[in-house]
């Protein structure tokens, strides 16, 4: 199982509770989209995603696309 954990946080390096984040993740060639997925921030500002194949994904904060083509198996910081 692969995993990526996002956390959000503002402009002073705070964490951001309740933020929706939409991961889409594609598969061995880019243009290959495999899947989307939907949580929220927890109180640490942390989203947590499970998911059996990818190799990349775009990663929207609100709705805003925030980061593209990062690695799997990570945590990534998002900064809003």
């Amino acid at each position: 199982m692969r995993h990526l954990n996002v956390r959000v946080v503002d402009e002073d390096d705070r964490s951001v509770s309740g933020a929706r984040v939409v991961i889409l993740i594609h598969g061995s060639q880019r243009d290959t989209f495999q899947s989307n997925m939907t949580d929220h921030t927890s109180n640490e500002g942390v989203a947590n995603f499970e998911f059996v194949n990818g190799n990349s994904a775009h990663i929207y904060v609100n709705g805003i696309l925030e980061l593209l083509n990062v690695g799997l198996d990570d945590q990534i910081m998002v900064p809003v």
